[in-house]
């Protein structure tokens, strides 16, 4: 299994990679490894994970804008690091159970 510091290391470079040219982004972490299959944005779109148990990540990419607009989603496989990314245009059903931490 990863640690949080490593999976949040992971988001960072993905949110990093994907987002250069964007100056201000919030970027949000789950606080402990999740195993539910699938996350629900709130226009009601369910988005499922790869993964049975992983580190979920959030990207939006303008966070003074409301929405809709574009924002990511990122699967960490708590095993071994390795991540999923999804695009999306809403956040999460979850987001205020996530930590922010970019």
């Amino acid at each position: 299994m990863i640690t949080r510091d490593r999976a949040r290391g992971v988001l960072e470079n993905v949110a990093n990679a994907l987002c250069q040219s964007i100056v201000e982004k919030s970027v949000y972490l789950s606080p402990d490894i999740m195993a539910d299959s699938s996350i629900v944005q709130d226009d009601g779109v369910k988005i499922s994970s790869p993964y049975k148990m992983y580190f979920f990540g959030f990207v939006d990419e303008a966070p003074r804008a409301n929405w809709s607009h574009n924002c990511q989603y990122v699967f960490i496989n708590a095993h071994d690091g390795y991540h999923h990314v999804v695009h999306g245009n809403w956040p999460p059903d979850i987001l205020e159970n996530l930590e922010k931490i970019l």
